[in-house]
This record gives structure tokens, C-alpha cells and sequence, in this order.
């Protein structure tokens, strides 16, 4: 919202959005309403194309050159791995990329693994969106203020350039993205395959980036209040057994620190 100048100063004036944004806004608040699920199948998968097409359109943007640093870092140690040495001598961050990029692409060239480090985070970004649409979905309780929340961050510049490099950004936004919806159906129903779906996500977070760590503030956050809630009933029993549940991650991050070790 804006401030008018002169005499109509102190009433407000709507942002001056597209005409389009407001057309579409009006879609998908009818849609819901007055469509058929046959109808409304067709916007669902009209967002979905939208949201393939801005995270994988000209992945090969930079045509071989390493115009982004830590891409250039990642792809130099993939280079280096071979079937009988997997360490990549590159620890700035976890190797769960590295592993992932060097198992998966077709060929072990430059161009062709900062490809495949480009499609993963492409592949990353777009789960991203779907728990966040699960997300404002679950918050909202609206299918119109879901859909405007996925659409703002379909086009949202930061995620999208995320999504075309080969990093580590839109993994740990995905890990992010889950564990928050994966804590909010914990919160609701504390069943034990939330909490095992929550290790392996922490557990691939932690072994993509050690600062992921704090991605699992959701679940602890849960435990608190799901301690306080137990406490006050006297059953502290199946508090105790859902943190031990909940250590799983370590073996996933563990599992991927084997060739963590610098040669001397």
C-alpha cells in the first residue's frame, strides 16, 4: 500500500500490480468455488508446468563456464572421484551432492556434471514448492491463498536463480520446506513415520551443509511443546522413546561423513 500526495494523502491506494495479477487472482478464487474438479485438476497442473518451466528452462545458461564459484568447486572434486578413491578433498560443504551429481551423470565431464548438479537442484526447488503449497494449505485452510502463495514463489527471482546452480541452496530449502510441514502434522497427529521421514530429511540437510542443523528447530520446537503437554499429563514415557526416534538422522549424516578426512 501506498501514501497518496497532496489533499488525498491520508487515504491509501491498492499496489499497482498487473492487470493480469488481478485476473488471475479472481481465477483462483473462483475456481475453488463455483469449478469442476476436472477444471480445477487442469489450474493444478497449469501451476505445476509453470513451476517445471521456471526451475528447468536454460539450465545450461552459463554454456561450460564457471561463472559461479562454488559450483566450480563441487564440480572440480566430483572430477576427482574415481570407483576406487571416493574421497572428493573438498570439505567446505557435505558430500551429499557430490555422491548424488557423481552416481547420476551420464558422463564425467565438466559441462555434464555441473548439468546434473543444476537438474538436482532444479528437482530440489520444485519439492520445495509442493511442501510449501502443502503448507499454506494446512495454514490457510484455502485453496485460492495456497495457490497465490506458490505462484509469488514460483516467480520469486531468488529461488529460481537457486535453481540454476549447482549448490546447495535449494536442497537446504527443501529440507527446510519439509520439516516444517512434516512438524505441523507431528504437532496434529505424533505418529511415528512423521518422525522417521524427519530423520532422513534432517539427516540428507546435515549432509549437504553442517549449518542445516538449525533447519531442525521445527521438530525441536515440536518436542517442547509436546513435552509440556506429556508433563502436564503424567506420560513422559512416549516423550523419552520419540527422541530416541528421532536420533535416525544421525545415521544418514553419519553414512555420508565415511570419506570425511583430509589426506595428510
Amino acid at each position: 500500500l501506498k501514501w497518496k500526495k497532496g489533499k488525498d494523502r491520508k487515504k491509501l491506494s491498492l499496489p499497482t500490480f498487473p492487470y493480469w495479477w488481478w485476473f488471475l487472482c479472481g481465477v483462483l478464487w473462483w475456481l475453488p468455488l463455483s469449478m469442476s474438479s476436472k477444471i480445477r485438476f487442469w489450474v493444478y497442473f497449469f501451476v505445476f508446468v509453470l513451476a517445471v518451466f521456471t526451475r528447468f528452462w536454460n539450465l545450461n545458461w552459463s554454456q561450460g563456464y564457471p561463472f559461479h564459484p562454488d559450483e566450480n568447486n563441487m564440480v572440480n572434486s566430483i572430477l576427482q572421484l574415481t570407483p576406487n578413491n571416493l574421497n572428493p578433498r573438498f570439505f567446505a560443504y557435505g558430500q551429499f551432492p557430490l555422491y548424488l551429481a557423481y552416481f547420476t551423470t551420464p558422463q564425467h565431464t565438466f559441462i555434464s556434471i555441473s548439468l546434473t548438479l543444476r537438474f538436482w537442484s532444479a528437482v530440489f526447488s520444485c519439492l520445495s514448492l509442493m511442501f510449501f503449497y502443502l503448507i499454506g494449505k494446512k495454514v490457510f485452510d484455502s485453496d485460492f491463498f495456497s495457490l497465490i502463495f506458490v505462484l509469488l514463489l514460483i516467480f520469486t527471482p531468488g529461488l529460481i536463480q537457486s535453481a540454476h546452480f549447482g549448490t546447495t541452496e535449494s536442497i537446504l530449502i527443501f529440507v527446510f520446506s519439509a520439516n516444517i510441514f512434516l512438524s505441523l502434522k507431528f504437532f496434529d497427529h505424533p505418529k511415528f513415520k512423521f518422525i522417521l521421514f524427519g530423520s532422513l530429511i534432517s539427516g540428507i540437510g546435515l549432509a549437504t551443509k553442517i549449518s542445516a542443523l538449525i533447519l531442525t528447530l521445527p521438530f525441536f520446537l515440536c518436542f517442547i511443546f509436546l513435552f509440556l503437554y506429556m508433563f502436564y499429563f503424567g506420560n513422559l514415557f512416549n516423550f523419552f522413546t520419540i527422541i530416541c526416534n528421532y536420533g535416525n538422522h544421525f545415521v544418514v549424516y553419519n553414512t555420508s561423513k565415511k570419506y570425511y578426512k583430509i589426506d595428510s
